[in-house]
């Protein structure tokens, strides 16, 4: 994907969306967890793969 800088306003519980190209290029799509990570620079956002759980 392409560099680029998107700037977006935090609403007023302090979320942002994530357009939806950047959320399928990185993984996004298929989590519903993502991890905060926090950085010298701002915060790194990871998605957290759930593995499948067996049944028994």
């Amino acid at each position: 994907m392409k560099d680029y800088v998107i700037t977006k306003n935090f609403d007023n519980l302090g979320r942002i969306v994530i357009p939806k190209k950047m959320r399928e290029h990185y993984g996004f799509t298929s989590c519903k967890v993502a991890q905060i990570i926090p950085t010298k620079d701002g915060v790194l956002l990871v998605p957290v793969k759930r593995k499948a759980s067996k049944k028994q």
